[in-house]
């Protein structure tokens, strides 16, 4: 795997913070997980929609 050089911060309301934790916790992997796993199912090329 690539070596991460490149860090993203995201402000997040109260309902949103919550809603990625409690995923997280349900799912037993972190919130920086579940972020990746979403981004790991975009498609390659940006103009696909």
């Amino acid at each position: 795997m690539p070596k991460r050089t490149k860090q993203v911060n995201i402000r997040l309301n109260d309902l949103e913070y919550e809603k990625l934790e409690k995923y997280a916790k349900k799912q037993q992997i972190t919130m920086t997980e579940v972020i990746r796993d979403f981004i790991k199912g975009l498609p390659r090329d940006s103009s696909a929609r």
